[in-house]
């Protein structure tokens, strides 16, 4: 079970948030839905750690290779597919001998490795149709459209929004888990008589700022990817005071 200064150990906590969280109120009886959010939430939640961690591993590839149409097709067309034209195969495997001296091992590794990303979403969409698609296939899905053909700044805005829905995703998971340990259920009011959903609230807007600050130097984003965002500096702590 947390300790009193649960608020402390949360990522997006200031000192003025975790002064303020020590006053909680008396705690609540958990109930069995309770207990299934608390699996539920635990379990979104170690998902989308893991998934940060593909998201990040793609986004490396992609700036490994380069990725563009122009370069994409030339990879392709030198790389011998066995697709049941040994003449073709031939080919491209002179090409590729050729060429390779002028390929770093870097490159190909990469193309390889956002090829296998785009099999493992599609596997993922697949799941999801069928009703089977576990919490790991969802934070995959995020990803969809990433491939070695788009350009390097279209990658990294689709990677960008992909981490920017799994930090919400995560955060939310990690506060209900939180929650319910420390108030006992999620209906129980938190501190100053809030409820969940307006901490959360709260906190979402100091998640989106940390996020704003890491992506700053990217190429604007259309209007869907920087749609609610915040502007300025403006902390709010856990009983939805403005800090700074």
């Amino acid at each position: 079970m947390a300790d009193d200064n649960w608020w402390a150990s949360s990522p997006f906590a200031t000192a003025a948030s975790a002064r303020t969280a020590t006053a909680a109120p008396a705690r609540a009886k958990t109930t069995a839905q309770d207990m299934q959010i608390l699996r539920d939430s635990s379990a979104l939640a170690e998902s989308e750690r893991d998934a940060r961690r593909t998201y990040s591993g793609t986004r490396a590839a992609v700036k490994r290779m380069g990725t563009g149409a122009l370069k994409a097709n030339f990879l392709d067309s030198i790389t011998p597919e066995e697709d049941g034209t040994p003449v073709l195969d031939q080919v491209g495997a002179a090409l590729g001998l050729l060429a390779r001296p002028f390929i770093s091992d870097s490159t190909w590794t990469s193309r390889d490795q956002l090829k296998t990303v785009g099999a493992q979403i599609a596997l993922a969409a697949a799941k999801q149709q069928k009703g089977t698609a576990s919490n790991s296939d969802m934070a995959l899905m995020r990803m969809s459209g990433v491939n070695p053909y788009k350009s390097v700044t279209e990658n990294l805005r689709i990677l960008d929004e992909a981490e920017r829905q799994g930090a919400f995703a995560q955060h939310r998971a990690t506060l209900k888990s939180q929650w319910i340990s420390r108030y006992g259920s999620i209906s129980q009011p938190g501190p100053r008589g809030m409820s969940f959903e307006q901490v959360a609230a709260a906190q979402d807007k100091q998640v989106q700022q940390a996020l704003d600050v890491r992506t700053r130097g990217l190429p604007p984003a259309p209007p869907s990817v920087r749609r609610g965002s915040s502007r300025g500096r403006t902390v709010i702590d856990v009983n939805g005071n403005r800090v700074r």
